[in-house]
């Protein structure tokens, strides 16, 4: 049967727990970002990763900025499909729907930004999670990998019916269950440093210049994959089992020996191929299927920025390069029949180019105003079996956000940020979905002192649900219906310090 449909996407189920930001990309890097979405064009400490230019309108001196971030999301399908019914454990309701939850939590996810400024430069360093970043349990696994089974059981079962019209003496069953888990984890680990310079207005107490900035970014990525799916059974009208590899081989028996009684060239023929089916079928499910495999890679990004101030208004833009990057599977046991995930081979993981920019402008001395765009070439980055060929269009995001300093110790502020991804039904699985969506956020920065500033903030986004109908549900020639959907919620707290 179908093995390798069940597990082609296996190790795309948690690859992309992108918390803010595009397909492969995490933006949420400070928590200044959490309360505020748009710092395209910052001239803080978290500027060190979005907007590197700015750094050189910092003071003079060491700036640091220790961060951890809680985030937890669901991802959430609400499948119809017939068979489903025929669950014995969990059958959904009376048309076949049932519901799958995925939960996915990073109990502290960590960020460090540092920059020192002396005079026109500045040296600036930021490490975090720049993708991925979490861990995810699916206990009852997902419609992709029951629809298999159920079908299998059905069409055995189909089989049988017409064996026993035929003469031969095949039970019919009654429904099947099934065994599924999956577990995985995700890390993209970035550390990039950079040299901002003051190219004008390199007096010290200008507020007017140019300024440029280069750097580039080590990507490291680690991830890990354990999932399996067993005890595939299918019970009987006397409420005894049968494994359903065993159940196949007998339809399958009984299929070759009907055969042999059959005058018809063409009915003998169909026999014999469904018999051959199912028993090569059998023969895949009968130890269950079973995934452990580590995989490792690294690339290099390479960062440009400028940014440009004028009094109140502060312009900000940044470029980061593609990054070619290739995963290596270290894989100790794959009996999906996919390989793909064999140990040894490489996979393709590339990180899109960036393109992003943002203005600030101060309203009042006490009052700011920012936006931001961020353009992500998805459609260019390279994925497992040229996924990014479907995608209808690349990644955009849209910020607008506001910062009101209401006492001189106390900044409140807020923003929104519209996701408009450019997936397809092609691009769409129920292993790793994206839906658009927006995101709000709000929180404040107190200044404990001249030097010692803390950052508390938090945010969640709401997605559109993803509906995808399909008179062939994942390749079992049957109808179904997928609605994809998701929740995320991100708390944040950072500590600032300016030596």
């Amino acid at each position: 049967m179908r093995r390798k449909s069940i597990f082609v996407g296996l190790l795309m189920l948690v690859s992309n727990l992108t918390f803010a930001g595009g397909i492969l990309t995490n933006t949420n890097q400070n928590i200044a970002f959490n309360r505020n979405f748009a710092r395209n064009a910052t001239m803080e400490i978290d500027g060190a990763y979005s907007n590197p230019a700015g750094l050189s309108w910092l003071s003079e001196g060491l700036h640091l900025s220790l961060n951890i971030q809680n985030v937890y999301q669901t991802r959430d399908i609400h499948s119809t499909y017939s068979l489903f019914k025929l669950n014995t454990t969990n059958p959904g309701d009376a048309n076949g729907m049932k519901y799958y939850k995925g939960e996915a939590a990073v109990p502290a996810m960590p960020s460090f930004q540092a920059a020192y400024r002396t005079g026109n430069w500045t040296y600036s360093v930021n490490f975090g999670i720049t993708g991925g970043g979490g861990k995810a349990t699916f206990n009852e696994g997902l419609p992709s990998f029951e629809s298999t089974v159920a079908y299998a059981n059905y069409a055995a079962n189909a089989m049988a019916g017409q064996l026993s019209k035929m003469g031969m003496a095949v039970p019919g069953t009654t429904g099947y269950s099934l065994n599924t888990y999956m577990r995985g984890r995700q890390y993209v680990f970035g550390l990039q440093g950079g040299v901002t310079y003051r190219v004008t207005g390199q007096e010290e107490n200008s507020k007017e210049g140019l300024s440029v900035y280069l750097g580039a970014r080590m990507n490291y990525i680690s991830n890990k994959y354990e999932g399996y799916l067993r005890n595939m059974n299918v019970s009987f009208a006397d409420n005894s089992e049968s494994s359903l590899s065993n159940y196949m081989k007998t339809v399958s028996t009984a299929a070759t020996a009907a055969s042999a009684y059959v005058t018809d060239a063409a009915t003998k023929a169909r026999l014999l191929t469904v018999a051959k089916t199912l028993e090569a079928g059998a023969s895949r499910l009968e130890n269950g299927i079973e995934l452990d495999c580590s995989q490792k890679g690294w690339g290099l990004t390479a960062i440009v920025g400028v940014d440009y101030r004028l009094d109140r208004l502060n312009l900000g833009a940044r470029y980061e390069f593609p990054t070619k990057l290739n995963i290596e599977n270290n894989t100790r046991i794959n009996t999906t029949g996919v390989a793909d995930y064999d140990h040894g081979v490489n996979t393709p993981n590339d990180l899109p180019a960036i393109l992003s920019g943002g203005a600030q402008y101060e309203l009042t001395p006490k009052w700011r105003v920012m936006g931001g765009v961020t353009y992500y070439f998805d459609k260019d980055a390279g994925m497992a079996n040229d996924k990014q060929k479907y995608l209808s269009h690349n990644t955009m995001e849209y910020m607008a956000g506001t910062e009101w300093d209401v006492l001189d110790r106390l900044t409140v502020s807020t923003g929104f940020q519209k996701t408009n991804y450019g997936v397809t039904d092609q691009f769409q699985k129920d292993m790793s979905f994206y839906c658009s969506s927006y995101s709000l956020g709000f929180g404040a920065k107190v200044n404990l002192n001249s030097h010692l500033a803390v950052n508390v903030a938090y945010f969640f986004t709401d997605y559109s649900d993803y509906e995808r109908n399909t008179a062939n549900y994942n390749s079992t020639g049957i109808s179904g219906k997928d609605v994809f959907s998701r929740t995320n919620k991100v708390f944040g707290l950072g500590i600032n310090y300016d030596f």
